[in-house]
């Protein structure tokens, strides 16, 4: 992929199945951005309708004009509008805000937000025919990602992979994911048949010599992987790898994301034990260590968030009922000590609320705070505060932290 300092585009070089690269513009900068060379996606060709602006305009003008990507990405969920990538979408608004900022027409702030004027969508009409990107005429190529993974890695696995989909969808006479397959993807279907072969995955009739494969293998190849992959990343966290039961509706922290074969899963965790479960594409911006309400019905699992729609003041209000203590806003210039109170979870964004000099404060953080006790504060970058916990100093990481004694699964003042 290639950048366009230029304007708010990113290109992207593709092969199709006759062996001949394209050069595509992408709708964002920010968008696929975790493609792997190698991976599989269909493109096709998409109009810019020039609506950026607008939507920007449109949740700046109802936001005293300041424009706030949760803000925005709550008006999604309450219009019920239907967008395939939340994310993406939310990607390509920042992206476009960055480029007016870039020509002084909105101002960035340090909290991730912007200030935006009441005439951003003339000024950006104007901005576009200087960059030479007329809206009317702009064109993108959409993505969609039929496989993640590189058809080499698929040849030699235990997993449920791409190739196998393919196979299978053949054997039954289904149509294809990729229907016009190139050179490399034809012969890594033909390895990977010798490969489920020699493993016993599936096998060749005696009288026509006919592939079969097996019509238990892609659930025992699923299985094996989603169990190497738990077990690696329980020894990471620290914690017991566990098949959770969702009969009744339970509250699970998010942990993180694995990309594996079969797809993103998320990884989920209580107590000392942790899973993995299928990504729902409907889910975007979560958010590291907050609870999630999941529960099983006829479609599969049902995840939602479990954040209050309300305002910061409003839960200022509630965390000053329970806690009894006066609220006051905490500025942090040298790091300082604070008893540690209990998460609050906005649409807005998360906090911790902590206690200072008998007072209380909320503090905002770029991952859902889980915490015993003593936690030291200090100012980090772009509104968010810097926590780490007195006794050893270890900050909360995805990637590093163990498991964190559990207070409360949200809302602390219920």
């Amino acid at each position: 992929m290639r950048d366009n300092n230029h304007s708010d585009k990113k290109y992207m070089a593709v092969r199709d199945g006759n062996e001949v690269l394209h050069y595509m513009p992408l709708t964002s900068s920010k968008q696929n951005k975790d493609l792997l060379e190698g991976a599989i996606v269909d493109v096709y060709t998409g109009a810019y309708k020039g609506g950026a602006d607008y939507n920007i305009s449109k949740i700046a003008l109802a936001n005293d004009g300041v424009y706030m990507r949760e803000v925005h990405h709550a008006s999604i969920e309450n219009s019920k509008k239907e967008i395939d990538d939340i994310v993406a979408y939310l990607d390509a608004h920042e992206t476009r805000l960055k480029t007016l900022a870039g020509a002084g027409i909105v101002e960035e702030r340090g909290d991730g937000s912007f200030v935006v004027p009441e005439d951003v969508i003339d000024r950006g009409e104007v901005l576009n025919k200087e960059i030479g990107a007329d809206s009317k005429n702009r064109a993108f190529a959409k993505v969609n990602v039929i496989s993640a993974m590189p058809i080499e890695s698929q040849i030699d696995v235990h997993a449920r992979t791409f190739l196998d989909l393919e196979i299978y969808r053949h054997q039954k006479g289904y149509k294809l994911s990729y229907e016009t397959a190139d050179r490399v993807t034809l012969d890594g279907i033909h390895k990977r048949q010798d490969w489920l072969v020699e493993n016993d995955y599936a096998y060749h009739k005696d009288d026509t010599g006919e592939f079969v494969m097996k019509g238990d293998a892609l659930g025992k190849l699923y299985d094996v992987e989603i169990d190497r992959a738990g077990k690696n990343l329980g020894n990471a966290f620290g914690r017991k790898f566990s098949s959770f039961d969702f009969e009744e509706e339970q509250i699970i922290r998010y942990l993180g994301f694995a990309n594996i074969q079969a797809g993103r899963h998320m990884v989920i965790g209580r107590s000392n034990e942790l899973s993995l479960i299928k990504m729902p594409k409907n889910l975007s911006d979560l958010r590291v260590n907050e609870p999630l309400s999941i529960v099983s019905n006829e479609q599969g699992l049902k995840v939602e968030k479990t954040r209050r729609n309300i305002s910061k003041e409003e839960a200022i209000l509630l965390g000053v009922e329970k806690s009894q203590l006066e609220y006051k806003d905490l500025v942090l210039g040298e790091p300082v000590i604070v008893s540690f109170i209990g998460a609050v979870n906005l649409e807005d964004g998360m906090y911790a609320a902590v206690k200072h000099e008998n007072k209380m404060s909320y503090v905002k953080v770029d991952a859902y705070p889980v915490y015993s006790d003593f936690i030291e504060l200090s100012a980090g970058d772009n509104g968010f505060t810097n926590i780490k916990e007195v006794d050893n100093q270890r900050e909360l990481d995805i990637e590093h932290s163990k498991a964190e004694i559990e207070k409360d699964d949200d809302d602390w003042w219920d």
